[in-house]
């Protein structure tokens, strides 16, 4: 793995031995005729492509590298001063020396002071002058890169130091209250770093850190950011977060990646470690509350058995008797089936029938009252307790479609959700097989809803587990699909029935060009495929 400053220093150095890729952003032809004479008579070697408005060089811009920026100040469609503030907004990167006539020397300097590299005046006929200016100029920009390189992030494994990661995190929060979304803090340790550090040296420990960052990095979506905060800690910022869940599916997709042995230099390793994850707004609103529950969530990691990880959920702000009295409570609940399922309505978009039901789990607590999943499901995430619960609701979903087909009811199936446990659990998938099959004569259908995070996990034994629900007739579907705004790629050895788009494509419908063209590709592909297609969060005539 490449650090971020090599790549820096090895990209600055090929530079200036292969073509130099310049833009001149000027409407006059002589301005092109003359800075590619000087260059020539220099001895450079270079591709020149003219943008003859700010318009046209923002786009070339956005679709070529270029090694260098020559802005004529007098370009008609925006100021001298403007075209610099308008390149360095869209790429910092990018060095630039403004072109001026000999009377337009203060407003050069004030292009250099903005941030331009350097100044060319007009017509000016000395080609080794010309050509070390160019040359300056992109190597001012590169020492300057190497330097915000040094500043911002981590030398040895590339990722974003604690101080970029901070400005991260509060844009990302500000972004989050504004959609009035949310966002989850993974903090990360690694279990007794300093002993592999005595043991083998700092060569193979380093060796350890940057193998580390790369199987995280492999696990995350390019939008997500991953920071080295201190020798054996990393921090894992995730937007657009959907429902709890789908952190439960990342941490169980990272212990995968990282429980696997390191080979390091001929040595092969074992690392222990910790996950502690805080979800916005639930573990906190602002930077500091969700640092400090995700680091109380890594120590209850620490002393967990069962789980690498663990999520902070509101009942850890109260003592630890109150916390560990509510995990009791749970495990009293399950022993004595004290949940219950509401069934919300699934509704044809031509009929308006009613054409299935979506099982929805609550906990009704003796002192708290109705408890929705988010307040205990992450709870029960941790131990075993959770496939206890999908098995109850799994068995409640099949008695009640019986108890409807008795008292005379139109039968119709009911959708549930299994979590990653279960999907991952040989047992528990065989003992839900046999459910259905004892219920089978009473049944009209039963649906097993997973989210598209999970499929994105392309997890074997998850897929393995989905095939033999589908052979004992049960049907899958896709929960939160286009959530990710990912390719739509499904695996092919597993066979789903239903694809539940996402309630964020429907909410930005109307204002947004990428989610309109997002929903209209799943409509065509459930289509092509055979595959039934549902919307939630439907509340208008237009929608």
């Amino acid at each position: 793995m490449t650090t971020k400053l090599e790549a820096t220093q090895s990209k600055s150095h090929a530079k200036f031995r292969s073509e130099l890729n310049i833009l001149l952003i000027s409407k006059s032809s002589e301005d092109a005729k003359w800075l590619r004479s000087q260059l020539k008579e220099a001895g450079l070697r270079f591709d020149m492509t003219k943008a003859i408005d700010l318009k046209m060089a923002m786009e070339l811009i956005s679709l070529k590298e270029f090694d260098l920026a020559v802005a004529d100040l007098n370009t008609e469609s925006a100021p001298g001063i403007k075209i610099v503030q308008e390149i360095k907004a869209l790429k910092n990167s990018l060095p630039i020396v403004v072109l001026s006539g000999g009377s337009e020397h203060r407003l050069a300097q004030e292009a250099v002071k903005i941030g331009a590299q350097d100044h060319l005046v007009r017509g000016l006929e000395h080609p080794e002058l010309v050509s070390r200016i160019v040359r300056y100029a992109i190597e001012i920009k590169q020492a300057e890169c190497r330097i915000e390189a040094l500043a911002h992030y981590d030398v040895l494994t590339g990722l974003v130091n604690r101080t970029l990661f901070t400005e991260h995190m509060q844009q990302a929060l500000d972004r989050a209250r504004r959609a009035n979304g949310r966002l989850a803090l993974f903090v990360i340790t690694i279990d007794n770093f300093k002993r592999i550090t005595e043991t083998w040296g700092h060569s193979v420990a380093e060796g350890v850190l940057v193998e580390f960052a790369s199987r995280v990095k492999s696990c995350i979506r390019d939008t997500d950011t991953l920071a080295r905060n201190s020798t054996d800690e990393f921090s894992l910022l995730i937007e657009s977060l959907n429902t709890a869940e789908n952190c439960i599916v990342l941490a169980e997709k990272l212990s995968n990646a990282l429980d696997q042995e390191y080979l390091i230099q001929g040595l092969t390793i074992s690392l222990k470690y910790n996950m502690g994850i805080a979800v916005y707004p639930e573990a906190g609103t602002d930077m500091i509350s969700l640092a400090k529950n995700a680091d109380s969530a890594v120590y209850r990691a620490q002393r967990n058995i069962d789980s690498r990880y663990h999520m902070y959920i509101s009942s850890m702000n109260v003592n630890d008797s109150q916390r560990i009295r509510l995990a009791e409570d749970l495990k009293e609940a399950v022993k004595a089936q004290s949940f219950n399922l509401y069934y919300q309505p699934i509704v044809h978009a031509d009929s308006r029938e009613i054409c299935t039901a979506e099982a929805l789990l609550r906990w009704p607590h003796h002192e708290k009252g109705l408890i929705r999943p988010a307040d205990f499901v992450p709870l029960a995430e941790q131990t075993s307790l959770i496939m206890d619960i999908d098995l109850w609701t799994v068995e409640s979903a099949c008695k009640q479609q019986q108890v409807w087909k008795r008292v005379g009811c139109r039968p119709i199936p009911i959708s549930v959700n299994l979590s990653v446990r279960t999907l991952r659990d040989d047992e528990y998938i065989f003992q839900i097989c046999q459910i259905v099959k004892k219920y089978a004569d009473d049944m009209c259908g039963l649906e097993v809803e997973i989210s598209e995070t999970v499929i994105l996990m392309n997890d074997n034994k998850i897929n393995i587990s989905l095939r033999k629900l589908r052979n004992s007739g049960i049907r899958i579907a896709i929960n939160d699909f286009g959530f990710d705004k990912v390719c739509l790629t499904l695996p092919k050895n597993v066979h789903f029935d239903r694809l539940k788009l996402s309630r964020e494509l429907i909410k930005n419908q109307f204002n947004n060009r990428v989610d309109n063209a997002i929903i209209e590709s799943v409509v065509f592909f459930a289509d092509k495929l055979g595959l039934d297609l549902t919307v939630t969060g439907i509340e208008t005539e237009a929608q």
